[in-house]
């Protein structure tokens, strides 16, 4: 119980100490794009999607990418739900390609081409000493819920 309390006061410490800083970050959150959506593979067990998205970053800081929690729409069917780590980094006033997974069983014949849909959340990390202490203390997780469209080439 003691050490519980401890690591408590750390972490309301490192917390009280960021307040004044959060107001003069200038971080802002990544935007999430859709580059594409291709088969891998296919076979009677199942079907193997590479989605293909890209984070742009419009800040002068350098953003490492943690993970991303994703759901994946075909003609608004929900066909996979997943998480991923991106490792990966978007250099500063740059952009990062990210590609995911998507493995499922169809429940019947596929198109040539469908509406794709993909929802989700990227976890960043924001530059910084006392950013990545909050971070890992799980007290400041900043993350972008993202919803991109396109279309599905299944050939």
């Amino acid at each position: 119980m003691l050490r519980f309390t401890q690591r408590l006061i750390q972490v309301l410490m490192i917390f009280v100490a960021a307040l004044p800083l959060a107001a003069c970050s200038s971080t802002s959150d990544p935007k999430v794009r859709l580059i594409g959506v291709e088969l891998r593979e296919k076979t009677s067990e199942g079907v193997v999607l590479a989605i293909t998205l890209e984070a742009d970053n419009e800040t002068d800081r350098a953003l490492p990418l943690r993970d991303i929690n994703y759901s994946v729409y075909l003609n608004g069917e929900r066909v996979f739900t997943g998480e991923r780590s991106a490792e990966a980094t978007i250099r500063r006033f740059g952009s990062q390609r990210v590609v995911l997974p998507a493995a499922f069983v169809p429940k019947g014949p596929l198109e040539k081409r469908m509406a794709c849909r993909i929802e989700g959340d990227l976890t960043y990390l924001v530059p910084g000493a006392l950013a990545e202490a909050l971070f890992d203390a799980d007290v400041v997780r900043p993350s972008v819920s993202f919803s991109v469209e396109g279309e599905a080439m299944l050939e």
